[in-house]
């Protein structure tokens, strides 16, 4: 009967975090003192036997710490939903008057992005210059519309 393993091997493409780093080159010291006859890729397959890091890992984190500190990768952060420079750049009254101008499309017609496009960039009083068509699209999403696809040409 074999013993258990008591790790388990790294999964590709996942990041090395806090400590593994410094961890794994000390286990790589211990082993070139202990065995300093052997040779370097010999000593990296024992890492990578006893780590369960590929050997590439080891030799890219080795490189790592003669070139300079090790360091970890940053944490990814998710955006700051009140900080986006669209809310920040048109205000309240410019993005009520958008509402507004959506909310009057109702009474004739289905509103559409190109038509709501055309009705804002022709009426001078909500911007200053046209924006384009995407930059309106993330704004109406900002605001809460959501795109709704509709039944048209339908028999019923």
């Amino acid at each position: 009967m074999s013993p258990t393993s008591l790790y388990t091997p790294s999964k590709r493409g996942i990041s090395i975090r806090s400590r593994a780093p410094k961890n794994i080159l000390n286990v790589y010291s211990r082993l070139r003192e202990e065995n300093p006859q052997e040779s370097i890729s010999e000593i990296v397959r024992k890492v990578s036997g006893l780590t369960g890091i590929s050997k590439i890992t080891v030799f890219r984190l080795k490189k790592e710490k003669t070139l300079s500190a090790l360091s970890s990768p940053g944490k990814k952060r998710p955006s700051a939903v009140g900080q986006r420079r669209r809310l920040v750049k048109y205000d309240d009254f410019t993005l009520s008057c958008i509402r507004r101008k959506i909310h009057g499309f109702f009474r004739n017609e289905i509103p559409t992005l190109s038509k709501v496009l055309k009705e804002i960039n022709d009426d001078a009083k909500i911007f200053s210059k046209n924006i384009s068509q995407s930059t309106l699209y993330r704004l109406l999403k900002d605001v809460g519309f959501t795109f709704e696809k509709r039944k048209t040409g339908c028999a019923s």
